[in-house]
This record gives structure tokens, sequence and C-alpha cells, in this order.
């Protein structure tokens, strides 16, 4: 347990924080604002979103944890989010997705910041998560000059400082509804340092590494519909060797594993995007290049314990009372207001208005 510097602590007003316990089919409902989520099936599901927010200065903190989902932004939300980047950490769990060509996948022990402009495709298990939205300004971000997606991984210096400072600011949070001023603004100021820092000269060999396999992963992203797509094209396209090549994905379970993975990610979300159309399934299976609809049957079942067929069901959507379904109005329950330093602030509105969480927001 990490120790909480006591002397630090300022209380979150009851008005800026927030608690949510209800059906996981409201989590659409309550984040509308910047994402698009498509509850998943599985046989660890609970049936519930629970999540926790807290209104702090410039910032928005949350965690959450809900059953598998796939998620998505549209132009309209990622504008939504355009003042933001996201900072955030899987607690255990992973997330596998796509920004157009780039990989934007996550795992567990890793802090890793997203442009919330960027419109993302995911699919997302039972993950909980430790997140910040935090105005670009405020941190120096600069789209035109920084990556999309980046990534403070355990080994490196500044990965363990996050780590550490995530864990202090969430700890109090979750102890007392309060947070320690000196982690937040260490927390702040780290992420400034790190998005202005060139890169130390000991990283560099592994710098270029990951490059390397940052390319290679958006060629195989471009050529998933190639049935040619293999280790060996790879080999012939990178001029790479093959043990060179093992290397770099074998956390992943080697290259044919990685591809097989990038496939039914895609194949997944596309049946959420087109839930219960008749024969969507076959199509799907020989659209991504699986050899049988047997083959994608047990891929889909092995990763989520239920066919391709039962994966989305929206039935419970009709549940929820008129007055509360939100997901696709085009009413906002984003707020931004402009505070008298010039920062954007995200309001708790990003958390939804249902009637089941308690207490009502600041407006």
């Amino acid at each position: 347990m990490t120790a909480i510097r006591g002397d630090n602590l300022k209380t979150v007003a009851e008005s800026h924080r927030r608690i949510i316990d209800v059906p996981s089919i409201y989590m659409p409902e309550s984040t509308g604002a910047l994402f698009e989520f498509t509850p998943l099936q599985s046989v660890r599901n609970t049936g519930r979103y629970l999540s926790r927010g807290w209104d702090i200065e410039h910032c928005l903190f949350t965690e959450f944890q809900t059953d598998p989902f796939t998620v998505r932004k549209s132009s309209r939300q990622a504008a939504n989010g355009e003042p933001f980047v996201f900072v955030h950490r899987l607690e255990r769990g992973i997330i596998r997705g796509r920004s157009g060509d780039l990989n934007v996948d996550r795992d567990t022990g890793v802090v890793y910041l997203l442009d919330q402009a960027c419109q993302t495709e995911c699919v997302q298990g039972r993950s909980p998560m430790q997140t910040v939205h935090i105005p670009k300004v405020a941190i120096g971000y600069n789209p035109d000059v920084h990556d999309t997606l980046i990534t403070f991984p355990s080994w490196h210096p500044m990965g363990q400082i996050l780590n550490r400072l995530f864990d202090e600011i969430f700890e109090s949070l979750q102890m007392g509804d309060a947070y320690d001023q000196e982690a937040y603004a260490q927390l702040i100021a780290c992420l400034t340092l790190a998005l202005n820092t060139e890169c130390e000269h000991s990283d560099v060999r592994r710098r270029a590494r990951d490059a390397l396999q940052h390319q290679i992963c958006r060629h195989i992203e471009q050529n998933l519909l190639n049935q040619d797509l293999s280790a060996n094209t790879l080999l012939r396209d990178f001029g790479l060797s093959r043990a060179s090549l093992y290397r770099m994905f074998n956390e992943r379970g080697g290259v044919r594993q990685y591809i097989n993975e990038r496939r039914l990610l895609s194949a997944v979300i596309e049946i959420s995007r087109q839930p219960g159309q008749r024969g969507i399934v076959t199509q799907v299976a020989n659209k991504w290049g699986f050899s049988s609809g047997a083959n994608f049957n047990r891929s889909v079942k092995r990763r989520f314990g239920v066919p391709p067929g039962e994966l989305v069901d929206l039935s419970a959507y009709d549940d929820i009372p008129p007055g509360q379904r939100i997901r696709f109005s085009k009413r906002p329950n984003l707020g931004i207001v402009k505070s008298p330093s010039g920062y954007l602030n995200m309001t708790l509105k990003t958390l939804g208005r249902l009637a089941e969480t308690r207490p009502v927001a600041a407006a």
C-alpha cells in the first residue's frame, strides 16, 4: 500500500464527485458524449456498470469496471474530446484496438496517454481502469508534434513514477474522497516534462526497435484483408531475420497469433455495429479470412465464452426508461467550461444523467 501524505490532502466537494452502480446496459447512456459503447456477452458477465468520478481542478479522475464491450468514437465524439488527453491504466486485463491503421492496444502495468481527438475502435474485456482527462494546454500536448498514443512502460523510470502517482492519488480518493495535492501537482509536472524532453541516450536502441515494430504493426493493420499476409511476407517486406521477428512478437504469441488476433478484433467490431443482421456472422467470418464458420465460432467462444451469434444482445436496452435514453440523442451531455485561468474543464456531466447515480453533478 502506498503511503498517503496526510498534510496535503484536500477533500473533493460533494458536488464534484459521483458514484454510478447501474445495469451495464446503461453504460452507453452515461458516456455517450465521448464514446459509443456496445456491451458484449461473456460467461463472466456480472451485468453491472460500476464507476466513481472526481472533478479535480482542471481534470476529471474516474475509475470504472463493467462487462466486456466494444467502443468507438465518431467524428462528433472526437470533436467533443478534442481539448483533452486521456491518461489511463488497466488494473488487469487488456484492450485491443485501432485508430485508422494505428494499433492502440493496451495492457496491464503501463500508463497510456491518448489524444481524445482521435477516432478509435476497440474491444475491451472486463478490465478495471483508472483514468484522468487532462486539458492538452495544461501539459503542453500538441497533436502536430506528439504521437496519438504515448506509452509509459513499467521498465521506464517515467512509467514507474506515473504508476506510483496514480497509486497515491486513487488510493486517497477511494479512502476518503480526498486527493493528495502534491501528488496531483507532480502528475501534471511529470506529464509536461515527458512531453517536452528528448529521449535519453540509453533508450535509443530500445526506442529504435519499438519504432520498427510500430511500422510492422501498422503494415499488418493495413493488410489484414490480404490472405497472403504472414510471417514470410513480413520477413520479405522488412528484411528482418526470423529470430528478430520472433523476438518482436514473442509476448503476443508469435506473428501468426498476432495477425489472427487483429482479424478477430476487426470481426467482433463489425458484428457489434450490425447486431442481429441476418447472415452477419458468416459474412464477417469470410471477410476476415477465417477458414470456416466453425473456426470463427471457436475463436470467439475461446475469447468470450459464447458463440458470435450471441455476442451482442441489446434487448435490455428496451428496459431503459425513454427519458433516460440519450445514446443517440443530439443533446450534449458533456460540459466544457472555461475557468478563470483559461483552461477548458471537463465536468462530471460526462458520467451521465442517470437517476440512479448520486450525488447530482455540478452544472
